[in-house]
């Protein structure tokens, strides 16, 4: 498949398809060693029914399958997956329909590191979902952590609480998230460090993701329509919150509104990603044709289309200009 991209032809040099099912969610990252792999996670539906969610390891240079593991066949609606540093290798942390687990440092093997208890480690809010609502691996000064979010069962909001990287352990006791509608908020990263951002109305809270604890409220022109993603893969640490006509890239540091508006993608949106794309700072919106490519840096403009024939539910930006991509039909590398 070759198409047009906003440096001239884009190629998707490979693309594993499923057959028989289709992928109702997923979720991606680049596993960094040599060679570099990506790690995938996919919730599966058949004929609309929830069939199982599935991990796999491909290699990034040619989608050549490294690990394949079948984790569960209950239903779950968040795929998640962050990969991390530890020694001289790498853990995969990722959410299943059976909660969020952690797989020990590269080579990658089926063995599970740790599994998180979100019922452990002082929780007095009551009874939470098995899986994650969302997920994010981050630092709080010399320790890796990782920061899981889930639904409190009598429905009074999102529960978060810090986990050790490397044993699983509670660091801090949980806190609830003042945001009760799924969109509303996402855990993320800022200068390295695990936020969770929220919008109510006008107001965006963002919070310190290990103890709860305020570190900004902000006013803004006009009510998002949710939260889209929070990061500082791009550089400063941005937010992308969602708007009727397309997506409002915020500057947390400058507290003022990056650029003007993201428009002007191709189909229904269905998320958004920031990183960093042959060393500049892009946005990423993913709809349910394709992905739009904003550059940051560069005067706004119309995003770049990406017409990949599928929904689009992640991408992870990687070397020489490629981009992992996780499609409803299956994953696929791109190139530009």
């Amino acid at each position: 498949m070759t198409s047009r991209g906003p440096d001239g032809d884009w190629r998707a040099l490979w693309r594993r398809e499923h057959k028989h099912v289709e992928v109702a969610a997923a979720a991606l990252a680049v596993l960094p060693g040599d060679p570099l792999s990506v790690v995938v996670t996919e919730a599966w539906a058949f004929d609309g029914v929830f069939a199982g969610d599935n991990t796999k390891v491909y290699r990034l240079a040619d989608g050549a399958a490294e690990s394949d593991w079948i984790m569960s066949e209950q239903s779950f609606d968040t795929p998640r997956v962050e990969t991390a540093r530890v020694g001289d290798g790498h853990v995969c942390v990722v959410n299943t329909g059976r909660g969020v687990v952690c797989f020990p440092p590269t080579p990658v093997t089926s063995d599970v590191q740790w599994a998180l208890d979100p019922e452990a480690g002082g929780n007095t809010l009551g009874g939470v979902s098995r899986d994650a609502l969302d997920l994010v691996v981050g630092r709080r000064g010399d320790r890796s952590l990782v920061v899981a979010a889930w639904d409190l069962l009598d429905g009074t909001g999102p529960y978060v609480q810090a986990f050790d990287l490397i044993s699983g352990a509670p660091v801090a006791r949980p806190w609830r998230l003042p945001a009760s509608r799924a969109g509303d908020w996402r855990l993320g990263r800022r200068d390295g460090r695990p936020v969770a951002a929220a919008v109510d109305g006008a107001l965006l809270h963002v919070r310190c993701a290990v103890t709860g604890a305020p570190q900004a409220l902000i006013r803004l022109p006009t009510p998002p329509v949710g939260v889209l993603a929070v990061d500082d893969r791009a550089g400063p640490t941005l937010i992308l919150l969602g708007a009727p006509t397309g997506v409002v890239c915020y500057d947390l540091a400058a507290e003022a509104v990056h650029r003007p508006q993201l428009s002007g993608y191709h189909g229904k949106r269905v998320g958004a990603r920031l990183g960093r794309w042959r060393g500049r700072p892009v946005a990423a919106v993913l709809t349910d044709s394709g992905l739009s490519l904003y550059d940051l840096s560069a005067s706004p403009g119309r995003g770049h289309h990406l017409d990949v024939r599928a929904t689009v539910h992640d991408v992870a930006f990687t070397e020489h200009g490629r981009m992992a991509v996780a499609t409803s039909v299956g994953p696929m590398l791109i190139e530009m």
